[in-house]
């Protein structure tokens, strides 16, 4: 039997069989149809076909994979149920190496997903899917009343101006850089030695000091514990985009500018479909 053609973008939107759960990944999760929005409204060279990925055989058929934001934990237990753990591990070695076979972007709780290492509270059993050599501050500007917006300057974007505004909600952002450690893959699908070092992690976009002292302060506010700094902040703090090969990860929800589709746009031209190089 032929394996079957990637050629899609998937869209991570798994549902779970308990009702209470489902619910939850809704409320939290509900973003995926914006993604799937922001695909299939790019210019006709790069809009490729979208699933939205449920089970193995839909992640079988996709070249690039996103997994939006929404509750990290409820997130990963959904994929554990799904049975796409095993075959994502495959998917995100791959997209490491950066050759063009494979590609994925996380968005908010899908950033955490990606990162080899997580600063701040994990519950038992918790399981990413240990991609990117860096290690990720979990809500590292605050919860949910200290989300915020804020217009960025990406120049790598076409055309770069005016300035994408960046939707922050219970983000998480770069903690650090971790050292870059040999991955695993089968020679015979990604065309490379079965252990090979990774590409380095390349940090795209950085918080302005002024803001970024604004949003997430060094120490508690006193007298309002709601507004404390969850966890230390990292060397690499302000980096809010980065990425590893063809694996990329961003604190904010660019699917909630419904009427810009840039950076959609520049993942797939640059990362999935490589027309950059």
């Amino acid at each position: 039997m032929r394996a079957p053609t990637r050629s899609a973008i998937g869209v991570l939107s798994v549902k779970a069989h308990l009702e209470w759960i489902e619910l939850q990944l809704w409320a939290l999760q509900g973003s995926f149809a914006e993604h799937i929005h922001a695909l299939e409204s790019l210019p006709e060279a790069v809009r490729l076909p979208v699933v939205q990925v449920r089970t193995p055989q839909d992640l079988a058929r996709c070249r690039g994979l996103i997994i939006p934001g929404g509750e990290s934990t409820t997130i990963a237990l959904l994929i554990m149920q799904s049975g796409l753990y095993e075959p994502l591990l495959d998917f995100v070695e791959l997209a490491k190496r950066g050759t063009g076979e494979r590609s994925i972007w996380g968005t908010c709780a899908g950033s955490i997903l990606l990162a080899k290492e997580i600063d701040g509270p994990t519950t038992a059993g918790w399981k990413g899917l240990h991609g990117m050599d860096v290690r990720v501050s979990r809500n590292r500007f605050g919860r949910q009343l200290q989300s915020f917006a804020h217009p960025l300057a990406l120049d790598f974007l076409s055309p770069p101006r005016p300035p994408l505004l960046a939707t922050f909600i219970r983000a998480p952002a770069l903690h650090s850089i971790l050292p870059l450690a040999a991955t695993s893959v089968d020679s015979s699908e990604a065309n490379q030695s079965p252990s090979a070092q990774p590409p380095p992690v390349e940090c795209l976009v950085r918080l302005p000091p002024a803001l970024l002292a604004s949003v997430a302060p060094p120490k508690p506010a006193l007298g309002n514990p709601a507004l404390a700094h969850p966890t230390p902040a990292g060397p690499e703090n302000d980096v809010v985009m980065w990425k590893q090969g063809d694996l990329l990860a961003s604190s904010w929800h660019p699917e909630l500018n419904k009427d810009d589709a840039r950076v959609h746009e520049w993942w797939v031209r640059a990362m999935v479909l490589h027309q950059d190089e």
